[in-house]
């Protein structure tokens, strides 16, 4: 007779910290899933709100939901304390302010079995957290990669050029193996940003076999004021420090695949410089400047190379305006490529969720930007 531990089919783990405004709804949307055989491990990450508490109500009345406390040492020690824990054959890593399809956990769950996949990946809606406004644009998802990839199963092996740059870096969309994670000995870094950058990279570099579900499952906040995204200035480098960990494994594994290094620098530029301009200190971002411009963009092979290595052509003319420019003259050029990018989104749609997206991701770097200005005004 199977015991209960047999019986779960995928372990939730939600990391939590001072989402009292969000919890409720989070937690109602993981409790009505449609695959029954889960469990739901919610982690306190040392709350001084009304978290915790909630938490307790929830966990009263549900006996497949249970709460481990910990000291706040950010998601990532969150999340490895909830996978340590967990019974689940595959597991997933949600957040505790969005909240999720019925059929989330199902459909993944289904998507997995029929393709013996190692790991999952769906699509995903944001929405303005200040509007409430929800889009579906395939941000989580790159569409144009997804065409090569077909609906099928891949790896570095039969897709290299495309292994770190077909979806995003968050845990939250995707659906895990168990014994894979713990085959590979994967674990989340203990850092106060970015601590996930380095466990889906490295899930998608081991992988054998992966697939994708192009339909969103879930809703992620955006402009949540209570989320890391805003205090990048406070945590500048861990962006970097996540990267040099997957550096670490190619290194090790002593890969070779051209287009698997391709794929590396395409994801590292594309984080390298998302962490520079959420920036809002002067201080910071010349650091950072100059530790990626010096150091990282030739170690990580971003450089030195024909048209064309660079995927996106924005992000292309970032990277050749960044090995032109000083710092100054980098983040004025930034500035206006903002600027025109801004007014082409007023243009197509001046009030859709895209154009306030945008808008909320340039503010930082405006801020730096005008303070540029003004020091070069008064030299």
């Amino acid at each position: 007779e199977k015991n209960m531990h047999d019986q779960i089919k995928v372990s939730v783990i939600i990391p939590v910290y001072n989402v009292e405004k969000y919890l409720r709804k989070c937690l109602d949307s993981v409790r009505a899933q449609s695959l029954k055989e889960r469990e739901i491990i919610c982690v306190d990450d040392g709350s001084t709100d009304a978290s915790l508490a909630i938490l307790r109500e929830y966990e009263k009345k549900d006996p497949q939901l249970r709460v481990l406390t910990q000291t706040n040492r950010f998601a990532g020690c969150a999340r490895n304390a909830g996978l340590d824990a967990a019974k689940g054959k595959y597991v997933v890593f949600w957040d505790s302010d969005d909240f999720f399809e019925k059929k989330a956990l199902e459909t993944m769950f289904r998507r997995c079995e029929q393709t013996e996949a190692q790991i999952c990946v769906c699509d995903a809606f944001r929405m303005d957290n200040q509007t409430g406004i929800v889009s579906s644009d395939g941000c989580y998802l790159v569409r144009e990669q997804m065409k090569k990839l077909g609906n099928g199963v891949f790896s570095k092996q039969d897709q290299p050029g495309y292994i770190f740059t077909f979806a995003n870096n968050a845990p939250w969309n995707k659906m895990y193996l168990r014994s894979f994670l713990l085959e590979k000995k994967l674990r989340f870094q203990a850092l106060p940003q970015a601590n996930d950058l380095y466990f889906v990279m490295a899930a998608f570099y081991l992988a054998d076999r992966v697939t994708v579900v192009d339909t969103p499952l879930m809703t992620y906040r955006m402009d949540n004021s209570l989320s890391l995204t805003g205090k990048a200035s406070r945590y500048a480098g861990c962006a970097a420090q996540a990267l040099e960990a997957v550096w670490q494994i190619l290194v090790l594994q002593g890969e070779t695949d051209e287009r698997v290094m391709q794929s590396f620098a395409n994801k590292a530029w594309l984080v390298l410089l998302a962490s520079l301009r959420q920036q809002s200190e002067i201080g910071q971002y010349e650091e950072l400047f100059g530790l990626y411009k010096d150091t990282l963009v030739p170690r990580y092979g971003i450089s030195g190379h024909g048209p064309g290595y660079i995927y996106h052509e924005g992000r292309e003319r970032a990277l050749q305006a960044m090995l032109a420019c000083s710092c100054d003259q980098f983040l004025l050029t930034e500035m206006r490529e903002f600027e025109r990018q801004s007014r082409l989104a007023e243009w197509k749609v001046k009030a859709s969720a895209s154009f306030r997206v945008g808008n909320a991701i340039v503010r930082p770097a405006g801020r730096v930007a005008r303070r540029i200005r003004t020091k070069i005004h008064q030299e």
